[in-house]
């Protein structure tokens, strides 16, 4: 297979990320752009992007696009999705240097890294990953019971209320409870 004439479809979850922090302006800049480029084919699927991640995986550049639907998203949609942008990203090169593109859905315990994602979060059970320790640790599961201006107000497990400036936060991602799907199936 020769790369570049055939869309690549992958779902994978690079760990090696360059820019995860949702106030880096090439990330927000190529976000913007890829989002303007990519409207038609949302629309016409009836999707959205979730996120856009820049990351490497040994020596090649990835630009992995999230996308969503009310409903969950289908394998089947993701695959159109990246068959119907790989022209438009022929057109409209993001990058100077070769890179691998995939398309996911954001998944079950999605990243919540722009505040859209903390709005639609509220409610939710989530996991913090903080720069310093609160209460002696620096991951927290908790809810989300608000988040407004860059604050996120937050109910520990044992029902203590606090509140977090959304820069005291490494990273975020919903929590899922896997051994409830588990105890379903004793």
């Amino acid at each position: 297979m020769e790369v570049g004439l055939q869309p690549a479809f992958f779902i994978i979850i690079s760990k090696f990320s360059l820019s995860r922090k949702a106030g880096d302006p090439k990330l927000r800049d190529l976000f913007g752009t890829l989002s303007a480029l990519f409207a038609p084919v949302c629309e016409s699927l009836d999707c959205y992007i979730y996120d856009i991640d820049v990351s490497r995986s040994g020596k090649d550049k990835v630009l992995c696009v999230y996308i969503d639907r009310e409903g969950g998203m289908d394998v089947d949609t993701c695959e159109k999705f990246s068959r119907a942008v790989d022209p438009i990203l022929d057109e409209n090169e993001p990058f100077d240097v070769p890179y691998v593109f995939e398309v996911s859905s954001p998944g079950i315990e999605r990243v919540l890294r722009l505040d859209d994602h903390f709005t639609w979060a509220i409610g939710q059970m989530i996991t913090l990953k903080l720069y310093k320790p609160m209460n002696g640790s620096k991951t927290h599961v908790v809810r989300l019971t608000d988040y407004q201006n860059k604050e996120l107000s937050i109910e520990t497990q044992d029902g203590t209320v606090a509140s977090l400036p959304r820069d005291a936060v490494a990273s975020a991602r919903i929590w899922y409870d896997f051994s409830r799907d588990l105890e379903r199936k004793d």
